[in-house]
């Protein structure tokens, strides 16, 4: 499959469906979207919240 690109607020909708217990691989199924671009897209909100001052900082995905 071609890369696609999404917009900020379907990463953050799908980074929400996993914080809220969702599974990454259910998620990933679900959206057609692969399970590595979900990794992605948390290592990369980990990157951005650590410049972010604690309080507006990203809860954890398991």
């Amino acid at each position: 499959m071609g890369r696609r690109g999404y917009s900020t607020g379907f990463r953050h909708k799908v980074l929400d469906l996993v914080e809220a217990g969702y599974s990454v691989a259910a998620v990933a199924r679900d959206l057609d979207i692969s399970t590595e671009t979900i990794y992605a897209w948390w290592r990369q909100e980990h990157i951005d919240c650590s410049l972010a001052p604690w309080w507006l900082c990203c809860s954890g995905i398991p």
